[in-house]
Formats: C-alpha cells, structure tokens, sequence
C-alpha cells in the first residue's frame, strides 16, 4: 500500500466519523420538526433533507417505502422543488432532492431557486387574497361556502388554494400548520425583492396591508387561513 493509497483511506475515514457523529435524529423533536418542515415550504430545504435522510438510513420499512412513494408522487402536480446553482452541484444533489418530490427543476445559477421560491409563494398569497375577498363578498350575499367553493370548482376560477383549504374556511378551522409569520415573511421579502428590480407589484401590496394588519393584532402564531377573518372583517 503506497503513501497516496493510505492517505485517500485516511481521508476517507475522517469523512466517515464525522458522519457518523452529527445525527440530526438525536434530539428531534416536535417543534423541531415544525420548524424543519416551515424552513422547507420557505424554500430552505437543508434541515428537512437531513432529516428524512437519516430516517430513511436507519429505517428498512422507510426503506422498502422509498420506491413505492417516488411512484406515487411522480403523478402529483404540487411535488416540485425549486433549485439553484452550477449545473454540477444541482445534479450532485439531485438524488437527495428526489426524495422530496419527482419534479426537479433548475432555475438557473445560486439563489435563483429561491427566487422562484418567493415567486410562488407570492402568487399564491394573491391568489389566498382573491378567496378572500370574493368568499367573502359572497358570504355577505347569502351564499355558503361550500356552494362557492362548489361554483368555482367548475370555471376558471379553480385552485388548488381553495381546493384544499374550503372545508376549514366553513368550519372556521384556524388551527396552525402554516403561519401567518412565516407567510408574512415571504411576503415582505418578495416586495423588498422587487423593489430592488424596479417592479411595482400593486397586487401583492394589497396582500401585504393585510399581512401587516395580523402581525399589528398580533396573530402572527395563528395560520395563515386567519387572513380571512380580517379581509372579511369580523
């Protein structure tokens, strides 16, 4: 064994304790795992990654999963992840990514994926808006929520926004599994963002005044469905 020989196993080995030494399942808990999935909907993938990683290392039956889950969210439209940076790096992790979903898609060098990232997310706060404020026009007419969501379900007006969201909206279901903080976040970040570019985005300002009305009330905790109650005003 010559000197080169030694030195890659050396290295090699190094490599492999300091693996072996961080566990992101050590200590893992709830809240942990909250924040972990609220960075990775921001568009922050890393600590998710590292987690679901580690589970799939340890776990057979997760495992024996693998496969079967990449099948079956190959065939839905919402797995999709957002990347950016060299070409070599992106398709270096790609196979880490494809845990998370089917559909990768490079946007183009570093940080463009989450350029993308807040692009999305902006639309689909507009979007939440435009449900805002025509549900609640409607509600104010003597339509109920499910005959909305029904109606719109049938013409051009169709989202998965509302799609997912009605049965809570009619229930007045607010408990958090997003919140409004975090969205607000988004929010602010994607008009300091187009700001920068000379953009004005009079549709996401509106967005925004209601954004900001929750975080003065302080709602900041409740999820991010509550903009309905302060769009609808009671």
């Amino acid at each position: 064994m010559d000197i080169t020989e030694t030195k890659h196993i050396g290295i090699a080995r190094i490599r492999e304790e300091a693996r072996l030494r961080y566990n992101p399942l050590r200590n893992l808990t709830p809240q942990k795992i909250t924040q972990a999935m609220d960075n990775f909907h921001c568009g922050y993938l890393s600590d998710a990654a590292k987690i679901y990683d580690a589970i799939r290392r340890r776990d057979a039956i997760v495992q024996a999963c693998v496969q079967k889950r990449k099948r079956a969210t190959s065939r839905l439209a919402w797995t999709i992840v957002e990347m950016g940076g060299d070409e070599a790096t992106c398709e270096a992790m790609r196979p880490i990514l494809a845990y998370m979903g089917e559909n990768i898609i490079r946007m183009g060098g570093n940080g463009k994926g989450l350029v993308m990232k807040i692009c999305h997310n902006a639309l689909v706060t507009q979007i939440q808006n435009g449900v805002n404020e025509t549900l609640s026009l409607a509600q104010l007419n003597g339509i109920s929520v499910e005959d909305y969501a029904t109606a719109i379900s049938y013409g051009g007006g169709q989202n998965f926004y509302l799609d997912g969201q009605w049965q809570k909206l009619r229930d007045e279901d607010y408990t958090t599994a997003f919140s409004l903080a975090n969205a607000a976040k988004d929010v602010g970040i994607c008009m300091n963002l187009a700001k920068e570019c000379g953009l004005e985005m009079p549709g996401e300002a509106n967005v925004k005044k209601v954004y900001d009305k929750g975080m003065e009330a302080g709602m900041g905790g409740d999820d991010w469905r509550s903009t309905f109650k302060l769009v609808r005003g009671h």
